[in-house]
């Protein structure tokens, strides 16, 4: 679910492809806008780490982490949840300068993968739990956006980077009893360009979405799905764009026109292709 390229040229502003977990900042060119990673579970005054803090008594063994593991790739940063074995979120910063393509960059040569950045092994997403579970594997950051580089291309297809999105067919709370299945899907985005008439010098566009997921018909309008960014917050448990003041911003849909796009077949024939090879492995 994109806006055109005509449209972006038009009006300097981006609309991503809805995801679950997926927190975009989409700006036309770069910003000092002071954007931070959400916090989840904890309010700004109780974000020092715990173990700066003292503790009441010495534990004879380690805490346990997080159930939220990060990681910073060449091209977004995930926030990966280990209980649910998808993103919480994922952070794209999509310019006009990173929507070209660099030499030699070719989706073919990508193909999904387990990640072994998440240890212990037990909390990570594996191929199996999707081979023939009858959903799809989702793209938080969507692949089409990443054209940077290879090696940042091939990073969109980590599993830390995919969650169940409704296929052909129809499972249920879990797939390959590991990988919860998300009932819907949040997308958020702030467009960003200058404006000399605004205090700060930017004009902030702010749009936010609510998907359910399951089957969507190319025809429902966009801005249907449209919900107040404070709803997602109440629901997800994360504060998103701490140090904007957001009563200052517009409505996205009000600026550019907000719409489907078909995915591209090309793409459909990769996934298949995909599918095909681990079949053979």
């Amino acid at each position: 679910m994109v806006a055109s390229r005509r449209m972006l040229e038009r009006v300097s502003l981006v609309i991503g492809g809805a995801a679950l977990g997926i927190f975009s900042t989409l700006y036309y060119r770069q910003t000092s806008l002071p954007v931070r990673l959400p916090e989840k579970g904890i309010s700004p005054s109780e974000s020092t780490p715990p173990e700066s803090k003292p503790l009441p008594f010495d534990p004879p063994f380690k805490l346990p982490e997080p159930i939220d593991q990060q990681f910073s790739r060449k091209a977004y940063i995930v926030s990966y949840d280990r209980r649910l074995r998808h993103p919480n979120l994922a952070l794209e910063h999509i310019t006009k300068e990173s929507l070209k393509r660099s030499e030699g960059v070719d989706r073919s040569k990508s193909y999904f993968r387990e990640d072994l950045d998440i240890k212990p092994e037990i909390f990570r997403a594996n191929l199996k739990d999707y081979f023939k579970s009858g959903y799809d594997r989702g793209h938080m950051v969507p692949a089409a956006d990443i054209k940077t580089s290879q090696e940042a291309l091939d990073q969109t297809f980590l599993l830390t980077n995919i969650a169940p999105q409704t296929g052909t067919g129809f499972n249920r709370d879990f797939i390959g009893n590991h990988v919860a299945v998300p009932t819907h899907f949040y997308k958020i985005i702030l467009a960003t360009k200058d404006d000399e008439n605004s205090p700060d010098g930017k004009l902030h566009a702010l749009g936010s979405f609510l998907l359910p997921n399951e089957y969507i018909s190319s025809d429902q309008p966009l801005d249907k799905y449209f919900v107040l960014l404070e709803n997602i917050e109440k629901v997800t448990g994360l504060e998103f764009f701490r140090g904007l003041d957001k009563n200052s911003t517009i409505d996205l849909c009000k600026v550019v026109k907000c719409q489907q796009l078909v995915a591209n077949p090309k793409y459909v024939k990769e996934e298949l292709r995909n599918l095909q090879i681990e079949q053979k492995a």
